[in-house]
């Protein structure tokens, strides 16, 4: 028995199944120049067989004035390799990243970063597990995540969030 949708429609192709987040509100923080995972800004999602995952996430960071973090996103398949799917080119010694870039020349500020991938898992007998990298584009510069650069104790500042999203897409 087919299912009617609210548009008229019969096939279920192209639309959402299920919705899983992961929201962290607490810091982080690292001075490393190459990519490591950040704490509590991984999540899991089980498709069916054919199915996508679109994968959203939404990252404040603070840096010192007109320094750099990058982000990438890593897929870990259900036999325990795992693969950065989606980075831009490779151009010199340019770091290879899903998302980031510079703040501005002040350290009270936040940049907000994003990405937005439709992936095809490369293995559908359990979960993909899905994380974000994070590394500070400069060594020995601390990069932060959900808090400025200088992290003072005032009202005018803040504190945010940063989240990662997985849709599943039915085909």
């Amino acid at each position: 028995m087919p299912i009617n949708y609210g548009d008229g429609g019969t096939s279920a192709a192209g639309r959402i199944v299920q919705v899983v987040q992961t929201v962290k509100t607490d810091t982080y923080s690292t001075q490393s120049s190459t990519y490591g995972d950040i704490t509590g800004l991984n999540t899991s999602i089980t498709v069916a067989s054919g199915n996508k995952v679109l994968v959203h996430a939404q990252l404040w960071i603070g840096d010192a004035g007109s320094y750099s973090s990058w982000f990438r996103m890593r897929r870990v398949n259900p036999n325990g390799s795992d693969t950065a799917p989606f980075l831009g080119d490779s151009a010199g010694s340019r770091t290879r990243a899903t998302t980031g870039g510079y703040t501005d020349q002040n350290s009270f500020a936040q940049k907000i970063c994003s990405f937005m991938v439709l992936d095809t898992p490369s293995d559908y007998s359990a979960a993909q597990s899905y994380r974000v990298q994070m590394m500070s584009g400069y060594n020995g510069t601390t990069s932060y995540v959900n808090q400025d650069y200088q992290n003072s104790n005032s009202s005018s500042r803040g504190r945010s969030i940063s989240t990662v999203t997985l849709f599943e897409v039915a085909a």
